[in-house]
């Protein structure tokens, strides 16, 4: 008796999954209205768009499989790749030290413009205080 219940139950449940799925495939649903022809027309128009797109990409698809074998030819071997790799790899080196340097000669030239800016402070201050006594002194 368990055994008949199941049974039934595994019935009960691959049917539903079977609908389920052939639901799902179908793209239909127990909601399945019929439309009206202006939306059947809107439907038409919009499907074969995508219909277009996928037609369009899968000659994108075909005329790269097409190249393929002549961009393969034109490929560098695994040992020039790897040569390549490692000049890349000192050149990166070089530059990363030249900015180094590059950012230890800024550090300076900033303390140098700081240096530069304090001492015209200090030529302004000096100037205004010549003129200062200039004046007091014509005054006089």
């Amino acid at each position: 008796k368990i055994s008949q219940i199941i049974n039934n139950r595994m019935d009960e449940f691959k049917a539903r999954a079977c609908r389920l799925l052939f639901e799902f495939m179908s793209d239909a649903s127990r909601l399945d209205h019929p439309l009206c022809s202006d939306c059947a027309t809107t439907s038409y128009k919009l499907t074969d768009g995508k219909v277009n797109g996928l037609k369009k990409e899968v000659k994108r698809f075909e005329s790269y499989l097409e190249e393929l074998p002549s961009i393969e030819e034109t490929w560098m071997p695994m040992d020039d790749l790897e040569s390549k790799i490692l000049e890349m790899e000192a050149e990166e080196l070089r530059l990363r030290e030249e900015l180094q340097h590059i950012h230890s000669e800024r550090k300076v030239y900033r303390e140098e413009m700081k240096y530069l800016r304090e001492e015209e402070e200090r030529m302004k201050s000096i100037n205004n205080e010549y003129f200062q006594r200039m004046g007091e002194y014509r005054k006089e």
